[in-house]
């Protein structure tokens, strides 16, 4: 009859644990009251009246289902009640109830004009959202209302940033990054972060943002390696040549090493002679890091490459030459052997120097009396300048190498070669007779066998 009576309510809370059955006498009295047809209470009233059933189904009760319903009941008449909010997801907070709770402490933060509190509640049902629910889209919506909040909060964006990066949103990775960037304030710290927003930039082919960020990184810290490796790349792919020059410059001059510094020197030749075609500074640095280095294979090879662009073949057969000693020295037999060859075919093919070209074939085949490569340079030049016994002599040390159908053929050309060029029918006998034992006794080795 009358719902605002405070003092009848008291009266019923003071009477009921003493009557038969207790505080149960009074379940549902609240709901009858707020459910009368025609009542139309004040919203505080309601709330009031629905805090006190919730409390007696609580705290008296132990009915946690239809105390939750009058907690539920006490927001809907007044959302503000922060009260109702606490002892609801206070209720909420068991085992199975966590979907339920993360929305109730949503709720609560929404009202709360505490902003840390706010925060830490937010905070709470993403943390939830995640690892109980396994939900992390949520979670993600939970972090962007504490952003709403504060917007450079530094735990959320580092959050957000873990569970969009594990999404593949790149793009939206890097605009938390960018943000969390400009909130952090441990130079260490910004260093990863502007690293992890080139990745992420890198993900999305973004080159120039991609080396923006690995430019601040460098800001952060000038020497580091990763950010001066990763914008090399980053600046030869975009072609962007002089910034790539200053930066192995950059390189060169926090070397810690002779092979560090080495190194960046072999680069710039590299690019001082394909970028900018200025082939005398190659060359000068090249030259400079075998004063420091004179065995230094990388610096030799880059050194004797550009000689044979240049076409400078005098340089290059003495480059060769000091290779050839040097190998010679260490003992390496077969770096030796290669470096002859190359000796040997620049004097042939580009000094017309057949004698010096043949004298260095043969001290190829003293090493490696097998060596097809200085066999067939030899048997050629044999034959181009119509030496026709040292040919023989060499078609013979080929054919002893070979078997089957090749071997008969060059035991056929030898006996042609020794008959016509040098008259020599006993060297041409040998040669038929060896090709008639190779061939199994064939008809064409039997017949010019005869014929001979």
């Amino acid at each position: 009859m009358d719902p605002a009576d405070e003092a009848l309510v008291a009266d019923l809370e003071r009477l009921a644990p003493m009557a038969e059955g207790g505080l149960e006498s009074l379940r549902g009295l609240v709901e009858k009251v707020l459910g009368e047809p025609g009542e139309d209470l004040d919203r505080m009233l309601q709330r009031d009246l629905n805090m006190r059933a919730a409390r007696w189904y609580a705290d008296h009760l132990g009915d946690a289902e239809a105390a939750e319903a009058r907690y539920r009941g006490a927001i809907a008449a007044d959302q503000d009640t922060q009260e109702a909010h606490a002892r609801l997801v206070e209720l909420l907070r068991v085992p199975g109830r966590e979907k339920p709770l993360v929305a109730a402490l949503v709720q609560w933060a929404e009202i709360d004009f505490d902003e840390r509190a706010k925060i830490e509640r937010l905070a709470d049902a993403a943390a939830l959202a995640e690892s109980a629910l396994g939900e992390p889209a949520l979670a993600i919506r939970c972090y962007e209302k504490i952003m709403e909040v504060d917007g450079v909060h530094a735990a959320a964006l580092d959050q957000l940033i873990r569970l969009e990066d594990d999404a593949g949103n790149s793009e939206r990775v890097a605009e938390l990054l960018a943000t969390r960037i400009d909130a952090e304030m441990d130079p260490d710290a910004r260093l990863t972060l502007r690293k992890q927003l080139a990745a992420a930039f890198a993900k999305l082919d973004r080159t120039s943002e991609a080396i923006a960020a690995w430019q601040g990184a460098l800001g952060e810290v000038p020497e580091d390696l990763d950010a001066i490796g990763a914008l090399e790349v980053l600046y030869e792919k975009d072609e962007r040549w002089g910034e790539l020059e200053d930066l192995i410059n950059r390189r060169l001059g926090i070397a810690s090493s002779p092979a560090e510094s080495i190194a960046a020197r072999v680069r710039l030749a590299r690019l001082a002679e394909s970028r900018f075609g200025r082939r005398d500074d190659a060359i000068t640095q090249l030259r400079e890091i075998l004063v420091e280095d004179p065995g230094n294979e990388e610096a030799l090879d880059e050194l004797e490459r550009l000689h044979t662009t240049g076409k400078e073949w005098d340089e290059l057969v003495e480059l060769l030459e000091r290779r050839i000693a040097d190998a010679q020295r260490i003992g390496e037999a077969a770096l030796e052997i290669d470096i002859l060859v190359r000796l040997g075919t620049v004097h042939v093919e580009h000094r017309a120097d057949a004698e010096r070209g043949v004298e260095i074939y043969r001290r190829v085949l003293d090493r490696a009396p097998d060596h097809d490569g200085a066999l067939s340079a030899l048997l050629h030049l044999h034959r181009q300048h119509e030496d026709w016994a040292s040919a023989l002599d060499v078609m013979e040390q080929i054919s002893s190498r070979s078997d089957g159908d090749e071997a008969v053929a060059g035991a056929f050309e030898i006996a042609e070669l020794a008959e016509e060029k040098l008259g020599d029918a006993s060297r041409a006998e040998a040669a038929l007779r060896r090709a008639y034992e190779i061939s199994g006794g064939s008809r064409a080795s039997r017949d010019k066998l005869k014929t001979h």
